[in-house]
């Protein structure tokens, strides 16, 4: 199993947008498997998510995320109980759906 961590300073230094530490309920649908997750962080590239069982690196994801909707993504990194997602929509269009949630310095325009 391939792990990487979240929160190390690479990662930090790869983000191209600011993330925002939350606590929004989400489900996740891979296939007709449907899990309920945490997200921990959110941006308009991507999410942390708390999860009893991540799924494989590499796989495509729904998630739904409470108040903001449904975006697909693909898991990057995973390790114990946590992934991280990169949405596949493009962060103009994901900052679309985040106005209003994210503040205007973690947006893409």
């Amino acid at each position: 199993m391939q792990t990487a961590m979240a929160g190390d300073a690479a990662g930090a230094d790869r983000r191209q947008h600011r993330r925002v530490r939350t606590l929004l309920t989400g489900h996740m649908n891979q296939g007709e498997q449907v899990a309920q997750g945490v997200v921990l962080n959110l941006s308009v590239s991507g999410a942390k998510v708390r999860i009893a069982e991540p799924s494989s690196l590499g796989a495509i994801v729904k998630m739904r995320i409470a108040r903001l909707g449904e975006f697909r993504g693909q898991v990057v990194w995973r390790a114990r109980n946590r992934m991280g997602l990169r949405f596949l929509d493009t962060p103009i269009d994901t900052s679309a759906i985040m106005t209003g949630f994210l503040p205007d310095d973690c947006l893409a325009y």
